[in-house]
């Protein structure tokens, strides 16, 4: 229902709280420097059964997509798949908090965060993701005595720029991990060559040879065979925008390009967001919202 470049919710925050088997598809959720000041670009406290699929996320003035489940509540069955989290606004420029009973991350890139790529609590399932150029920290093992369980599984981490941190943060003996197949390329030379992550390398985790609690069924690529489809598939990716444009230059560069901002108006892109020129809906013979060729 949105043909041509499609839409881009610019300018503050939005919450999902509350929302129950919901779908989002194919938006953009930009919030940026002009929103309300300590805000997520997306943030869910509440809820359960929500799917974001092929959504771009980025310019958050505290988290860019945080879940973090509020004390008494519910929220499970969160799914955020073949998306992208970026740029979140220094100073404070974070991916967000995954705090859930429940999430499932997949095929998903973060990019130009300063840390929480993300920051690991709960239940999470985190599968053939990309993450790019953070600055202090790159995924947050908990950092907690509460309790978490965590699947990751052909993830790559590709140092940037301005990555001086570590890329596996503040594990602790709560976090139970099953991990398989995630690789590291440090170098910045400009090509893919990276190492395959050791036990050694999640530090203090208590560490679980079969997943430590029941996940989804999820289909794993290779982390090379990840990284090319999150290059060609992520994000509203049918009709990426420049500020899309943007971040995929620099993953392309492989550590030659990547930087965090303060201010969206810095990137130099045509009215801040990008321009976005209608077009003719598709077809719809019933008119019941979906194109015939669905």
């Amino acid at each position: 229902t949105a043909p041509g470049k499609g839409m881009s919710i610019y300018g503050n925050a939005v919450s999902f709280s509350g929302a129950a088997n919901t779908i989002v598809r194919y938006v953009r959720f930009r919030m940026g420097k002009i929103g309300d000041s300590g805000k997520d670009t997306v943030a869910i406290a509440n809820g359960h059964d929500i799917i974001f699929d092929n959504v771009s996320l980025s310019w958050g003035r505290d988290g860019t997509f945080d879940l973090n489940q509020e004390s008494g509540a519910e929220l499970y069955n969160i799914t955020l798949q073949d998306s992208i989290v970026a740029q979140g606004l220094q100073t404070h420029s974070t991916g967000g908090l995954i705090n859930t009973t429940g999430t499932s991350i997949i095929r998903s890139l973060y990019i130009d965060n300063n840390s929480r790529n993300p920051k690991a609590r709960g239940t999470l399932q985190f599968v053939n993701n990309v993450i790019y150029n953070w600055v202090t920290s790159g995924y947050i093992l908990g950092d907690t005595s509460g309790r978490s369980d965590g699947a990751m599984l052909g993830n790559y981490f590709i140092t940037g720029p301005e990555t001086n941190g570590g890329t596996l943060d503040s594990p602790t003996s709560a976090y139970n991990l099953y991990a398989v197949d995630n690789w590291y390329d440090s170098n910045k030379d400009g090509t893919l060559n990276g190492r395959l992550l050791g036990k050694g390398d999640y530090g203090s985790v208590t560490w679980w040879t079969t997943p430590s609690v029941e996940y989804p069924t999820v289909p794993a690529l290779s982390a090379a065979a990840a990284l090319q489809y999150v290059i060609n598939n992520a994000g509203v990716s049918h009709q990426r925008d420049e500020a899309d444009e943007y971040v995929f230059n620099e993953l392309k560069s492989y550590g030659k390009k990547g930087k965090t901002i303060s201010d969206e108006t810095s990137l130099g892109i045509t009215n801040v967001v990008g321009n976005f020129p209608g077009a003719s809906a598709p077809k719809d013979t019933d008119r019941d919202g979906m194109p015939d060729v669905w």
